[in-house]
């Protein structure tokens, strides 16, 4: 599993740079746009964690890279039944797990996985 988590390891900070500079290009936005502290960042990726959950995408994502929940939670160092919760909308992600959550789905986005799950 640590081979394709390797493969696979493709940073969020990447999109979320991504998403700022694109704001920041923004003409309708002031040309001094504040820097994004890292709590801000974080919780914005908890956020985008989340709705992945709650609309299935994060589960079709798994399921696309055929994936098992154990393959992903010893991924992220979290418990196979977590990830399932999360799956099914009983829990929501949360804290440093939810993060790591959150660098491991967008390495499978990256990877191209998002047209096939989406």
């Amino acid at each position: 599993m640590a081979s394709v988590w390797r493969k696979l390891s493709l940073s969020v900070k990447h999109l979320q740079r991504r998403y700022i500079a694109t704001v920041t290009s923004d003409p309708s936005h002031s040309a001094s746009f504040p820097a994004v502290s890292t709590s801000a960042t974080e919780a914005i990726t908890i956020s985008l964690v989340r709705h992945l959950c709650t609309s299935g995408r994060a589960r079709a994502l798994r399921e696309a890279a055929r994936l098992s929940l154990e393959d992903v939670a010893e991924a992220i160092g979290s418990s196979p039944s977590t990830i399932g919760n999360w799956e099914r909308g009983i829990r929501q992600p949360r804290s440093a797990v939810a993060l790591r959550y959150g660098e491991f789905l967008s390495a499978l986005i990256g990877a191209g996985l998002d047209t096939v799950a989406g």
